[in-house]
């Protein structure tokens, strides 16, 4: 009895399996039995059977033998069949798979199942190609985008390193705002406006000459900047006590040219220039000096020139590049030429800043300045000192 009902548990199983097979496929056992004998009888076919099956076994050796008991045992597997369907039409197209179906013994509607079969694979091939193709789009979507954010934050990064040293340089040397008083000191004026500072070069100077300039006092100049920094009106104040139109317009076409830090997301803003001048050879001036001597002087730094008759040209005095950490004085001596050109620059006596970096930079921004000309003067020395305050 046991050995009859292990029997008996088997064929169940094994027809389940066939009943299974025959169920996924619309290969009909007639249509499979077909098939066989059309591979027994062309050896083509029966390679096709082969290439179209190959997941029957690995092992290359036995995979003749075991294709050709499954062949003749074909209507037990409707899915071996359906595979040779598939790649009949597949390697020889439907005009040719027609003609050897028929020489299979196919009738006409069995050609026709056989067809869309093949047609149905097709579709299927063409929607996982679809997806496949949706899908690698999707993911060059997300890396462009993702370049994009990296590319964004690199320049928000750099933007805001730059800001740094030019607020850097500008601390040192007076081109920033007070927190408190929101009064900045500039190179040769002083301007005041809220949380702004000059990145480099410090406030513009005036282009008028010795001649222009006829009366002492001051021009206020309001002006509206705009959050990337640029002046975009500018107009002569209440406090102005200069009443030439010539100096008045050189004030004017100074402040138009002055460039802020810029502030992101900042509506524009309102402020003053102011520029004080003074009836003597030094032009507008930001401070005090005597002839020959200049001071530019601001929150945590300042720099000075000592040449006999000698004024600054337009920009005042270059301020170095590198601040440092150090508070003392740089004392570099200097020669003029005529044309108001520094020929020669070294480190002077005076000097009590150690670092490198400091007096190379301090050398470098000594260089680029620029002096008034005095046709017919032999070459001048003097001094520029810069000093340094930490705040």
């Amino acid at each position: 009895m046991k050995f009859v009902f292990i029997l008996t548990s088997v064929l169940g199983l094994l027809f389940c399996n066939d009943l299974y097979s025959q169920t996924q496929s619309v290969v009909t056992p007639q249509m499979a039995r077909k098939i066989s004998a059309y591979c027994q009888l062309n050896d083509r076919a029966f390679i096709l059977f082969m290439k179209s099956n190959e997941h029957i076994d690995i092992n290359i050796t036995h995979r003749t033998d075991i294709a050709d008991r499954i062949i003749k045992e074909l209507e037990k597997h409707l899915d071996y069949a359906e595979n040779f369907i598939i790649g009949l039409y597949y390697n020889y197209g439907i005009e040719a798979s027609y003609h050897a179906l028929t020489s299979a013994n196919f009738t006409i509607p069995e050609i026709d199942s056989a067809e869309a079969i093949w047609k149905k694979k097709v579709k299927e091939s063409e929607t996982a190609a679809g997806q496949k193709t949706e899908l690698i789009q999707k993911e060059q979507q997300r890396q462009a985008e993702d370049e994009e954010t990296t590319r964004r934050q690199r320049e928000d990064e750099e933007r805001q390193r730059q800001e740094a040293i030019d607020n850097r340089v500008s601390s040192a040397f007076g081109a920033v705002n007070s927190p408190d008083s929101r009064q900045g000191n500039g190179i040769i004026g002083s301007f005041n406006l809220s949380g702004r500072a000059i990145p480099s070069g410090g406030l513009p100077q005036p282009r008028c000459t010795n001649k222009d300039i006829q009366e002492e006092g001051r021009v206020v100049i309001n002006i509206t900047v705009t959050p990337n920094g640029n002046v975009i009106q500018a107009e002569v104040g209440q406090g102005t006590t200069i009443s030439s139109i010539i100096t008045r317009e050189c004030a004017l076409e100074a402040a138009e040219r002055t460039k802020f830090n810029r502030i992101p997301g900042q509506n524009n803003q309102s402020g003053t220039i102011t520029f004080i001048y003074k009836n003597d050879s030094s032009n507008a001036v930001g401070s005090a000096g005597t002839s020959g001597s200049r001071s530019y002087e601001g929150a945590d730094g300042f720099g000075s020139f000592n040449i006999s008759g000698r004024s600054i040209g337009s920009g005042g005095l270059p301020k170095p590049a590198y601040i440092g950490r150090e508070e003392g004085s740089i004392v570099v001596n200097i020669t003029v030429d005529p044309n108001g050109n520094v020929i020669n620059a070294e480190i002077g006596r005076g000097t009590n800043i150690a670092d490198t970096n400091m007096r190379k930079s301090a050398l470098e921004a000594v260089k680029k300045a620029k002096f008034n000309r005095i046709n017919g003067a032999d070459n001048q020395s003097g001094t520029i000192t810069y000093s340094y305050r930490i705040r």
